[in-house]
């Protein structure tokens, strides 16, 4: 009646999932490097990176029971960069703000399920790892604002 489009979906948790490795294969790489979704679309190592990222969220749906085609997940990713190019993923909104990202709810959790069933995720640890040290950084810098402080002391 309030003219939204529903759509019911047999599988809610598929959605959620393939949500999550998409947001954690783009998210935080547009965050790291500042970029919007076109500057990353024409990024070849950002591109490199956010299959990698893609490939391990992939292999930790699977030992939960959630299995995905990857080149179609891939290709979805692409799609959407390419579409939205001058769009601005949240977690880069988030960095330009100085405010918390999104990192522990979207890539922390896959690593976390990664690490809990055995699956390796080097590259998310790395990312996660980044986004971590930047939302200190970015902390510290809020605290530190008033007496020109440096960020990375």
């Amino acid at each position: 009646a309030g003219g939204f489009v529903v759509e019911l979906l047999r599988e809610p948790w598929r959605a959620v999932w393939e949500k999550v490795i998409l947001n954690a294969a783009g998210n935080p790489v547009s965050a790291l490097l500042r970029c919007s979704n076109g500057e990353l679309f024409r990024n070849a190592s950002a591109l490199s990176l956010m299959r990698r990222l893609l490939v391990e969220g992939v292999a930790v749906a699977r030992v939960e029971g959630m299995f995905f085609d990857e080149e179609e997940l891939w290709s979805s990713l692409l799609l959407v960069l390419e579409r939205t190019g001058t769009n601005r993923t949240s977690m880069l909104q988030d960095v330009e703000r100085g405010t918390p990202t999104e990192n522990g709810a979207i890539s922390g959790a896959i690593l976390r399920r990664g690490i809990a069933r055995g699956v390796a995720t080097p590259d998310t640890a790395c990312v996660v790892a980044l986004m971590e040290a930047l939302d200190e950084a970015m902390k510290k810098r809020k605290r530190q604002s008033s007496d020109g402080g440096e960020m990375c002391e």
